[in-house]
This record gives structure tokens, C-alpha cells and sequence, in this order.
């Protein structure tokens, strides 16, 4: 009977043993901070902004001619502008239409660019982040290992391709979240080494840490 009692608490004790085990565990899946990433076909937006201006300015013009002549008949001018001014109006509805359609071209071009081909990370894990894709904006995962992580880039843009590679820069801070050791990466940066594209551009949400969550780095062409 006392070999049975003393069964018994050891297995009372073993159990008590895995449930504090199990409340302490730690899950390292997903632990990795990342940055995000767009792409922008700078040089068509530009031409594209060009043209609208260009539009604009002339639309500005017509509206002018067309205001004046109201002035004259409004003055007591009898003369017939009816030809000239429906003439005047046809034109400038036809400019307002081009400028709206170069302006949701534009929109296309800012929201879905370029055609990625593969994003790489550049160092032991040498498999393909993302492949053949065309998303707005890519969630780049960092080496949580590193203060610092470089990227292959492969676009497809204007049906031939461009490589190039990204490199960035960060703090590494080490937080345990809803039972997750998290890595955080913090003072990012990402720093133009190559020539490839025009310029980079940034959005950072948080002006306190820096945090590469909270930053978008814009890769325009």
C-alpha cells in the first residue's frame, strides 16, 4: 500500500512537473524582424506627372478664352462666339479626359510597378525569399543573427531584367512577447551601395526606435 501511495506522488509530482514546463515554454517560431519594400517606375510617373501638368496648364488657358468671350457678350458684344466656344469646351473636355486617364495610369504604376522576379537573401540561406510575384509591398525577413543583412534583387521592368542588391543596418533587441522570444531590430537603416536604381526613398512610422517593422523602403527606377 505505501508502494502505491509513494507511486502516486511521484506521478502527482511529474505531472505538476510538465504543466510548469509547459507553461515556461518558449515558442521560437517567426522570431525574425523584417522591413518592408515597394518598388516605383519613377521615370514613367515622372513623364506621366509632366503630362498632366502640361494638361492642366493648357486646360487653365481655355478656361480663360472662354471666360473672356463671356465677357464680351455679358459687355453687350454681338458678335456670334457660339462656334468658338463650343469649339473651345470640346477641347477642353477632351484634355480633361486625357489627364484623368494618364492619372489612373499613374496610380497603376504606384500601386503595382514592377514584376519581382526573386528576392534573395545574400549570405547562408541562399533560398529565394519571393519568386514571380507582383505584390505592392514585400515583408523582407532580416538575419536575426546579424546586425546587418543584404538582399539579391531580380525585377522585370520594361520586359528585360535588373539585379541589384540591398543592404541594411540595425540593432538587434531581443523581447519576449505572448510567449515568443521575438528579435526586434532597431535604428534601422537601409543604405544605397548600388547604382542600379535611381534613388531610394523612405516612410518611417516610429520616430522613437527606428524600428524596421515600421519602416517601408521605396526602391524607385
Amino acid at each position: 500500500m505505501k508502494n502505491l501511495d509513494r507511486i502516486f506522488v511521484i506521478c502527482i509530482i511529474a505531472f505538476l512537473g510538465f504543466l510548469s514546463c509547459e507553461e515556461e515554454e518558449i515558442d521560437l517560431k517567426d522570431t525574425s524582424p523584417y522591413f518592408n519594400l515597394q518598388f516605383r517606375h519613377a521615370s514613367r510617373d515622372t513623364i506621366l506627372g509632366d503630362s498632366i501638368a502640361t494638361l492642366t496648364a493648357t486646360v487653365a488657358t481655355i478656361s480663360d478664352s472662354i471666360q473672356y468671350i463671356d465677357s464680351l457678350i455679358e459687355s453687350g458684344d454681338e458678335t456670334d462666339y457660339s462656334i468658338i466656344k463650343q469649339s473651345l469646351n470640346d477641347e477642353r473636355d477632351s484634355l480633361n479626359t486625357l489627364s484623368s486617364h494618364y492619372g489612373e495610369i499613374r496610380t497603376q504604376i504606384a500601386n503595382k510597378d514592377v514584376l519581382v522576379s526573386e528576392i534573395r537573401g545574400v549570405g547562408s540561406n541562399s533560398e529565394p525569399l519571393f519568386y514571380q510575384d507582383s505584390a505592392a509591398t514585400y515583408r523582407i525577413p532580416l538575419n536575426p543573427n546579424s546586425d546587418t543583412s543584404m538582399f539579391k534583387v531580380t525585377l522585370s521592368v520594361d520586359s528585360s531584367d535588373l539585379t541589384f542588391n540591398i543592404f541594411t543596418r540595425y540593432t538587434r533587441e531581443k523581447k519576449i512577447e505572448q510567449r515568443k522570444v521575438k528579435v526586434f531590430a532597431y535604428n534601422f537603416q537601409v543604405i544605397k551601395k548600388d547604382d542600379s536604381y535611381d534613388s531610394l526613398s523612405q516612410e518611417q512610422e516610429d520616430s522613437t526606435n527606428f524600428s524596421s517593422n515600421d519602416y517601408t523602403a521605396i526602391i524607385n527606377f
